[in-house]
């Protein structure tokens, strides 16, 4: 799942910091405009070795070339 905050004057997304850090900035903002993204899950096929067994030798380097 991905979190994306839709407030882009006051990010909490902006470069990599610890969790303390962003939950405390989160605390000072009153309103927070979020959007939840659900990722589908990818299940390793027949059609999926088949059709890109150029990015690996292994069906493991196949898998995660795709995803």
């Amino acid at each position: 799942m991905i979190i994306k905050d839709l407030n882009k004057k006051n990010s909490l997304t902006v470069g990599v910091t610890k969790f303390l850090y962003h939950y405390i900035i989160s605390l000072c903002y009153i309103y927070h405009e979020v959007e939840f993204i659900e990722i589908p899950i990818i299940s390793p096929t027949d059609y999926m070795f088949d059709n890109f067994s150029h990015l690996g030798k292994s069906k493991w380097e196949i898998y995660s070339e795709v995803v």
